[in-house]
């Protein structure tokens, strides 16, 4: 249990720490519109799944897409996004076919990088380089996932997530009612009293 890894981001595992590298290079200021070129580098064995083919990386048609693209990982975090940090909205199909995402996606060469190999798989690192037009160089190393025991979520930043993917399903006072069980799961004397709230997710949806 301690060496669990939650995910902060709703796209696939290795995509994060590009996410993270974006995030913090917008926080940094990077000047987007000056961008000329974006390398993202991380562990060889991950570019099957996040760089290629480069070209439907560079280009997601779907959200779903999205969600496993590298280059999209460090657009949107530049760009920012909610959640905490990115949520579920900044992997829309519509974003993922947005102009301006396009654009930049279309600068991002994916590349494997030593340091990250070695650290794989214990960790799903990234180095994101960013060159923008007057010969400056941004870069950022997230050689550590946010949500593991290295770096861990809080209770409230949990919570937050677990909010952000069920809004629209479940009410708001429902949510924070699991969310009040789960935080006192070891005074639970019933696990009953976890799974009911969800029978309303149910009947919203239509659920078996």
């Amino acid at each position: 249990m301690p060496d669990i890894f939650f995910k902060p981001y709703p796209a696939n595992h290795f995509t994060h720490a590009a996410i993270d590298a974006g995030l913090a290079l917008r926080a940094r200021g990077v000047p987007v519109d000056r961008i000329t070129h974006i390398e993202l580098k991380v562990p060889a064995a991950v570019i099957r799944t996040i760089g290629e083919p480069i070209a439907t990386k560079r280009a997601p048609d779907t959200g779903y897409q999205a969600q496993f693209s590298g280059p999209y990982a460090v657009v949107a975090g530049l760009l920012g996004g909610g959640g905490l940090g990115l949520g579920l909205g900044d992997f829309t199909d519509e974003l993922a076919r947005d102009p301006q995402r396009r654009a930049l996606m279309a600068l991002v060469d994916v590349v494997p990088d030593d340091e990250c190999n070695a650290i794989f798989p214990h960790q799903f690192p990234a180095i994101v380089a960013v060159r923008t037009d007057d010969g400056q160089t941004w870069r950022e190393e997230v050689l550590t996932n946010r949500g593991g025991p290295q770096r861990p979520l809080s209770d409230a930043e949990l919570a937050s997530k677990f909010r952000d993917n069920v809004a629209g399903r479940v009410d708001p006072d429902t949510a924070d009612q699991v969310v009040a069980t789960v935080l006192g799961l070891a005074d639970v004397a019933d696990v009953g009293d976890l799974l009911r709230p969800l029978t309303r997710l149910r009947a919203a949806t239509g659920a078996d």
